[in-house]
């Protein structure tokens, strides 16, 4: 049997504006996709009808919305699961959700992850191939400085499914299969590698509870893939597609006809500190890479191949690396590190791009309070100006 698995997966942006008939993916690509049993993604944002954000829990955030007929690059490439436990899938509330699900379900396409309440959003998607029985379970880390702009589901409440645990045991014991995949969303942004702790020491105990894949999304940038006893983790898998994209403020994905795009549209890697009427978001060369992992399962052992991809800078199309690009990544991937060192180094760019959506959405004198408390807390014990950002960060500062 061989299973597929690729990471983020936006099927909006640019591909809004591409015919039916365009390809999205090189010949290999492709391929790999054809041969394969059963394909698994991330769905990084909800399928809608009306872009209105003012019944978003989270209007200032990065709206993450893609137009409900765009379920049609999923049926294409004919992706059979998606992931929907991640922390833009509630962006545009309880209706973006339910109309999601609606679509996905009239199009015979298997989510987990989410649900009207925690019983209904631990529920796995289960497939049946080859004589074996396939659970594929969703879950999204939560209460994070950097992932934490989530609903998590309750007994009475619709919301996501979040990673603990014991309740991962329950559902292991709980739902009966052969397969058991973990999809989870987790780990910090922009970052090719996973936090010893909070990824590395946790995915050996999801293993050890009865899991037998862990896939991961969420960093936008590909992480390495473990084995342990046998069983493979993939950290992450950085964005699968996800095209370049016009957005308005505060932060919105949004689709204007062409002919309303200016021709001196301000390009941006970043969010500008001086909000326009319409930008256009870019992404950096990082974020352009991604793996997609084809497992190949026999007899209860797991082997992965790994294809490592690069979308075009202008273009929503994807292929392989070449193999010196594939040799340099896996070099950045695979490097033993200092971790707290890595940590600083992304600390610092973290700063920096806080700093200029802080002022993107509150102005001029936010940004300079913003440094002035990066100076400050330069002169606190680590401890407590961690707990202290920690707290400033859920007023202040918006997932994007």
């Amino acid at each position: 049997m061989k299973i597929i698995a690729a990471g983020d997966f936006f099927p909006g942006g640019d591909l809004f504006y591409k015919n039916k008939d365009y390809e999205i993916f090189s010949q290999n690509i492709q391929s790999i996709f054809e041969d394969a049993d059963l394909r698994l993604v991330n769905l990084e944002g909800p399928l809608i009808k009306k872009f209105d954000n003012s019944d978003s829990p989270f209007p200032k955030k990065l709206l993450q919305g893609i137009p409900e007929e765009m379920v049609f690059w999923l049926k294409k490439h004919n992706i059979d699961f998606v992931s929907l436990a991640n922390n833009h899938i509630f962006d545009y509330g309880e209706r973006g959700l339910t109309n999601t699900i609606k679509v996905l379900e009239d199009n015979n396409i298997k989510y987990s992850g989410v649900g009207s309440d925690l019983s209904e959003a631990r529920e796995p998607a289960f497939f049946q191939e080859k004589g074996k029985k396939i659970s594929v379970h969703s879950y999204s880390e939560y209460e994070k400085p950097y992932l934490n702009k989530i609903i998590p589901a309750s007994q009475n409440s619709y919301g996501v499914s979040t990673l603990d645990l014991e309740k991962l045991k329950e559902d292991v014991e709980n739902f009966d299969s052969d397969i058991k995949i973990a999809f989870i969303h987790w780990g910090r942004e922009h970052f090719y590698h996973p936090d010893p702790k909070e990824q590395v020491n946790k995915a050996k105990k999801i293993i050890d509870l009865g899991f037998d894949i862990i896939l991961g999304a969420h960093s936008h940038y590909p992480q390495r893939v473990d084995m342990y006893k046998g069983k493979p983790i993939a950290y992450s898998m950085g964005n699968f597609l996800f095209p370049n994209f016009y957005y308005k403020e505060p932060a919105q994905i949004c689709y204007p006809d062409e002919n309303e795009v200016p021709e001196d549209i301000h390009s941006t890697l970043d969010l500008p500190i001086k909000p326009g009427d319409l930008l256009y978001k870019k992404w950096r060369k990082n974020n352009r890479e991604s793996l997609i992992c084809e497992m190949d399962i026999n007899e209860g052992d797991i082997e992965v191949e790994k294809h490592y991809c690069f979308q075009l800078e202008e273009e929503p199309f994807l292929e392989e690396l070449s193999d010196d690009e594939r040799k340099d990544l896996e070099k950045k991937l695979y490097q033993d590190i200092d971790f707290k060192k890595e940590m600083g180094k992304w600390k610092r760019k973290r700063d920096k791009r806080i700093a200029r959506q802080i002022c993107f959405e509150r102005g001029y004198l936010a940004y300079l309070a913003y440094w002035f408390w990066i100076i400050f807390k330069s002169l606190l014990p680590e401890t407590i100006s961690n707990e202290l950002e920690s707290k400033l960060r859920d007023i202040y500062v918006e997932d994007i």
